[in-house]
């Protein structure tokens, strides 16, 4: 491995060290500060590349979106797949080490429906990069396109003659996202299908395993060739792991049905309010009057109460008085 290639690696990986931190603090402490705003844990997505690992190569890619909008339909993404130094098979004859950064820049979008005004793309080629439909077959599936580039360090052989060098290559990526799994934490899981095809340009140089001196001889000097033609560039049958609890479905959503919902919503909050008034008015009215009932109430029994207690206490008056001169009179007559 050369030492540009180890210097990218160091960059890598200190990337990704730094912001594996920031994903767990940002889903501690952020917050939502409106309606349709991610956290920044919620931009961030890991991928991996299956194809890769059957050819025993591991690979790691993180994917951030653009802006805190959920309209936001742009993402940017850096990919990292290494396998150096391994052991070669029959005798030093066949080997695979191959060292890539990968970078893509992905625009996500629907399928919608429209109506009998707005025209339909039926052709095969406009329905792979356009969103009108009459009839929405798969609504949970989100598509992509984008640009990618990408710089490779390779030593492979296959055969009595292989290849070594580097490589650089541009040009677009294509493929469709679909849900897979969602974990009790709002985490979610997704599968990625694509494809990345473009122009590459190679400086290799050919090489032979000599069995006699036990050693690789150069046959050929390297330099740096285009090829004239696009070619594919890499297969994608992925897994990508979302943080947060915006799922791919509720994600890149078009910015006409995220305004009309976030209205609906600010509607409803506004309308809430005036019921809430409203009641707020009735129920003080109410108790206004029920109070004012109360007291009168009140007051007109307190009165009769006080009324009675005065004739009671002057019946009782005469009735002592009453029994005391009878009293007397007793004692007299003793």
């Amino acid at each position: 491995m050369t030492k540009t290639t180890k210097n990218w690696l160091y960059a890598i990986f200190l990337i990704i060290a730094v912001l594996f931190p920031q994903i767990s603090k940002a889903q501690i402490f952020e917050s939502k500060t409106g309606v349709d705003t991610l956290t920044f844990a919620e931009r961030i997505s890991l991928r991996t590349n299956a194809v890769d690992w059957t050819l025993l190569t591991p690979n790691l890619g993180v994917e951030f979106d653009v802006k805190s909008t959920n309209w936001n339909r742009w993402a940017v993404g850096l990919t990292l797949k290494t396998k150096w130094n391994t052991p070669a098979t029959f005798k030093n004859r066949v080997f695979y080490n191959i060292t890539e950064v990968r970078a893509d820049f992905r625009n996500y979008w629907r399928t919608r429906q429209i109506n009998n005004k707005v025209p339909a793309h039926t052709g095969f080629i406009d329905r792979l990069f356009s969103c009108r439909r009459r009839v929405v077959k798969h609504p949970k599936t989100t598509y992509y396109r984008g640009a990618y580039m990408s710089f490779s360090d390779f030593s492979i052989k296959f055969g009595r003659e292989g290849h070594q060098g580097k490589a650089l290559s541009a040009g677009i990526t294509y493929g469709i996202i679909k849900p897979l799994y969602a974990f009790r934490t709002g985490n979610t899981l997704d599968l990625d299908l694509g494809f990345d095809a473009g122009f590459v340009a190679v400086n290799s140089e050919k090489f032979i395993y000599n069995r006699a001196d036990n050693c690789y001889t150069r046959t050929k000097q390297g330099s740096w060739k285009v090829v004239p033609f696009p070619m594919p560039t890499a297969a994608r049958v992925g897994f990508v792991y979302r943080f947060g609890s915006y799922p791919i479905t509720k994600k890149y959503r078009w910015r006409y049905d995220a305004d009309a919902q976030y209205q609906y919503r600010i509607d409803s909050i506004a309308n809430q309010r005036v019921v809430d008034a409203i009641n707020k008015h009735n129920r003080d009215s109410v108790e206004s009057v029920i109070y004012k009932e109360f007291w009168q109430v009140y007051d007109s029994a307190a009165v009769v109460n006080s009324a009675k207690a005065d004739s009671m206490r002057i019946v009782n008056a005469k009735l002592k008085a009453e029994a005391d001169r009878k009293q007397a009179e007793a004692d007299r007559l003793k």
